[in-house]
């Protein structure tokens, strides 16, 4: 079971689509596991760009609509920044 996923730091469109789809599969399936947060490996994500950080908002109200939480591991000092500036860093945990 996948609890953790990695955000590669270039997708194109599909790419992030992909990984949208592939994130709210698992949220889906861990929800069935009464788990309660999905990891994202954020460690690539250099500069953040607001496609970036669309995706992760987007998987973060997925997970919410199940009752979880999206915990971002390794954000980059940029990507927290531009969580702030977007204001959605209330959306996810971090570690």
């Amino acid at each position: 079971m996948i609890d953790h996923l990695f955000l590669p730091g270039a997708l194109d469109l599909d790419g992030g689509h992909e990984f949208v789809a592939r994130a709210a599969r698992d949220v889906a399936r861990l929800a069935a596991q009464s788990k309660l947060s999905l990891t994202i490996d954020c460690s690539a994500i250099d500069p953040a760009d607001a496609q970036s950080v669309a995706m992760l908002v987007v998987v973060a109200h997925g997970a919410a609509r199940h009752g979880m939480r999206v915990r971002l591991a390794s954000p980059t000092v940029q990507l927290r920044r531009d969580l702030d500036l977007y204001g959605v860093t209330h959306l996810f945990d971090y570690g």
